[in-house]
This record gives structure tokens, C-alpha cells and sequence, in this order.
């Protein structure tokens, strides 16, 4: 059996979660939790984790902004490798976005907390998480935070094999993220469609959004995201057995993560390439790559 990892590419900040390792892997992407873009205000989004933390812990900056640095540090500094901090700084954040009334903040703060518990695989109560934040941004009808929301309940689903329920909060999200004009949101939620539809072996339908996805990438310019999206179709045609596509498409993910000195990329691409060659018997090469 192969290990099909299938990953929202814009989404970067989050680890793969769920994963389950086979004796050869094909490596290609998973669905991944959403969360806000940054704050276009908002200083120190950008900056290094020390000036993060000097805007939260001081007293004399907007609540705001220490709301933003306090979010950005939890996912900056300890989602990928401690997701309990990651909670704790997300809670100190809620605590102030409550003390302030802000519901768009305490909506943001219970996404990050839902992904933390994502991190974990602890899928009750992200959904739970997830289920809150929702909730507060249907009252306040804040629309970006709906569809995030949706799309992380949607990756929930996704890795709990619920994919009747994946694909019904993926589509729910994409139906307000096209209305928002958010072509990157736009071009994540179709890539976690298609994984859905891979899943179950609807190639025929993966592929459509797939390649909805890629042009999507195209168009913006989005190297990485049109690599990654690349490395997907690929695995489509793979799983067919139709190896010389699946090569071209390898390749072409290949040279551009070459191109934009993405080692990740470049290290999942290296690994679909040898397992095509290992299933053509060509274990000196399979090996190389």
C-alpha cells in the first residue's frame, strides 16, 4: 500500500496531522486546518517571535494588537512542535478579545485552539472548537471566519474517513470564499475537495478541481501552491497506474520547488519520482531519488 499525503499548500503553518505511514509512501498533500491571512494593521505580524512578545506583554499597546501578537505566536512558535502552549497563548488571547467584546477576536481565538487540539488528533474537541468559534461568527456575520471555520470542521471530517460530511462543510466553505473573492481560500478548499474525491477514487472528479486549484495558482503566481497542486494531480494518475503522466506532472512540481529553493517540495517530489520508478522495477533509481 503507499502513503498519500495530500496537504492545502498556502496552509504551511500547520503540521500534518493524522498521518498513516504504509510500507512505500507516495507523498503528495493533506487537508490542513484554515486560519485567518494577517492582519494588514497590524505591526509585528512579520516580526520574530521575541517582538511578538513584547507586544503582548505590554500593557500600553492596543488590546488589539496584543490580541494579533498573541495569536501569531501560538501559531508561529508552538503549533507545529507544542500545541498545549500553542492553547495556552490562544486562551490568553480569547480572555482579552472577551474582556473587549470583541467577537471577531474570540471567533479567531477558538479557530487556533480548535487547530491545536487538530495538532493532537484529539478531533472532539477541535470540532468543538471549531463548532464555537462558528457559532460566534454567524451572530457577529463575520464571513472569512465562517469559512474557516467550515473548511477546519471539514478537515476533521476528512481525516476521521467522514467524507460525506468533509465534502458538505468544504463546499459550504468554497460557496463564501468565492463570494469573498479570496482566490487563495478559493484555491485551498478545491484542493481539499479533490483530495476527498482521490480518496474515494473519484479520479475523474479529483482531477476537475485539481486542476480549478492550479490554475487558480497560476494565475497569482503562487509557486509553491502550483508545485504542490501539481505533486496532487500527479498522484491522481499514479493511483491509475498511469505512470508516464504522473511522471510528467513529478517533474514539473519538481522543478518548480527546485526554482523557489522549497526543500519540501522538492523532498516530496524526489519521492513520488522514486516510487514510479520502484514500481517499474527500477530500484537503482528509486533508490537515487
Amino acid at each position: 500500500m503507499n502513503r498519500l499525503i495530500k496537504y492545502a499548500p498556502y496552509m504551511r503553518k500547520i503540521l500534518l496531522i493524522g498521518i498513516v505511514c504504509f510500507s512505500f509512501p507516495l507523498m503528495s498533500r493533506a487537508n490542513l486546518p484554515d486560519r485567518p491571512a494577517s492582519r494588514s494593521g497590524t505591526e509585528g505580524r512579520q516580526a520574530g517571535l521575541d517582538s511578538l512578545k513584547m507586544i503582548w506583554n505590554n500593557k500600553e499597546e492596543p488590546d488589539t494588537a496584543r490580541i494579533d501578537a498573541l495569536i501569531e505566536f501560538a501559531w508561529s512558535g508552538y503549533m507545529y512542535s507544542d500545541p498545549d502552549s500553542a492553547f495556552y497563548y490562544a486562551e490568553m488571547a480569547y480572555n482579552i478579545a472577551e474582556k473587549i467584546g470583541s467577537k471577531n477576536y474570540m471567533a479567531e481565538a477558538l479557530n487556533t485552539q480548535g487547530a491545536s487540539f487538530a495538532q493532537k488528533a484529539h478531533f472532539p474537541e477541535a470540532i468543538k472548537h471549531y463548532n464555537r468559534s462558528l457559532a460566534i461568527s454567524e451572530e457577529t456575520g463575520g464571513q472569512e471566519m465562517i469559512a474557516i471555520s467550515l473548511n477546519n470542521i471539514g478537515t476533521i471530517y476528512a481525516y476521521q474517513g467522514d467524507y460525506q460530511n468533509a465534502i458538505e462543510y468544504f463546499t459550504r466553505s468554497l460557496v463564501i470564499k468565492e463570494a469573498l473573492d479570496d482566490k487563495i481560500g478559493t484555491a485551498s478548499t478545491l484542493n481539499n475537495i479533490g483530495n476527498i474525491f482521490g480518496d474515494q477514487g473519484d479520479y475523474l472528479s479529483s482531477t476537475k478541481y485539481y486542476k480549478r486549484c492550479l490554475a487558480i495558482y497560476q494565475e497569482f503566481e503562487d509557486k509553491i501552491g502550483e508545485a504542490n497542486t501539481l505533486n496532487n494531480l500527479g498522484g491522481n494518475y499514479y493511483e491509475q497506474g498511469k505512470y508516464e503522466i504522473a511522471m510528467d506532472y513529478f517533474l514539473r512540481g519538481l522543478s518548480i520547488s527546485e526554482q523557489n529553493q522549497d526543500k519540501y517540495g522538492i523532498s516530496y517530489s524526489m519521492l513520488n519520482i522514486g516510487d514510479i520508478y520502484r514500481k517499474q522495477n527500477d530500484y537503482e533509481n528509486a533508490l537515487k531519488y
